[in-house]
């Protein structure tokens, strides 16, 4: 083991540029070919000749310097510094270029990441709800009315829940904008109108308070609101005490009796109960 620590050491430091340099080594190998080379004058042989044999018994001395650098670092770190250094020099040449190079891969890589983020958001990751492949939007497509589809009518979705049997339950849920008062200044935030059954379908359950009641759902009750656990946690505090108390969506007072919702769980970001 304490060999091994010492052959890792040497290496690093040969790395690091602490070990003698390729000029030193190549020298010691030069004054190596030199005393064979004395060996074989001694035998008889002329200066030349002599010198010729002791090179082709050494070898090459460049290769074995670079086998010899090999050895005593640790190759890798030694590629990626000649790379650093390299790139510092063209930097240093043409910084026009250097920087047009730059930008261009901050922008790549920034798209390519935007995009993953967006897969694997979309596609990759599983939905925030228990059986999501059992769950599926529906649009209605009325030609005399618009050229793309349209929401749902509420009474046509009754029907489809009453005479379809392959429909385990529907629910409405259609997105909008409301301005909400209360916990700060005035904000437009996002959110859906549901049905008092969408948690339900969804397999979600609040992270505080109680979910849509089918009461909730007549007119003069609908004044029900759900909020995300974000929005409760930066306008609100994270107060518990919101749930039962009341807040200003479009300047009418809506109750929070039913939750505060986990953010990986589906729906709009506030409203009321259809």
């Amino acid at each position: 083991m304490s060999r091994a620590l010492r052959r890792a050491w040497s290496r690093l430091l040969g790395s690091l540029g602490r070990s003698a340099p390729d000029a030193d080594v190549a020298e010691e190998f030069e004054t190596h070919i030199a005393l064979m080379a004395d060996d074989y004058r001694r035998r008889g042989l002329s200066a030349d000749e002599a010198l010729r044999q002791a090179r082709l018994q050494f070898g090459s001395v460049s290769a074995t310097v670079e086998n010899y650098r090999d050895q005593r670092g640790l190759p890798l770190f030694d590629s990626i510094a000649q790379d650093l250094r390299y790139a510092s020099r063209a930097i240093a040449r043409n910084p026009g270029f250097a920087a047009t190079a730059v930008l261009s891969l901050a922008i790549g890589i920034g798209a390519n990441t935007a995009i993953f983020s967006l897969v694997n958001g979309v596609l990759l990751q599983p939905l925030g709800f228990s059986e999501p492949d059992r769950v599926y939007a529906v649009r209605e497509l009325v030609p005399s009315l618009a050229a793309g589809p349209v929401p749902v009518n509420p009474m046509h979705l009754l029907e489809w829940g009453s005479r379809c049997p392959s429909l385990e339950a529907v629910a409405l849920m259609r997105g909008g904008r409301g301005q909400l008062s209360g916990g700060g200044d005035p904000a437009s935030v996002r959110g859906a109108r549901v049905s008092h059954n969408l948690l339900e379908l969804l397999g979600v359950r609040p992270l505080l308070g109680r979910s849509f009641l089918a009461v909730e759902a007549t007119a003069g009750n609908d004044r029900a609101v759900l909020i995300t656990e974000s929005l409760w946690r930066s306008r609100f505090n994270a107060a518990p005490s919101l749930v039962g108390s009341s807040i200003l969506i479009d300047g009418e007072p809506h109750h929070v009796p039913c939750s505060i919702r986990q953010d990986d769980e589906p729906s709009g970001c506030r409203l009321n109960s259809a």
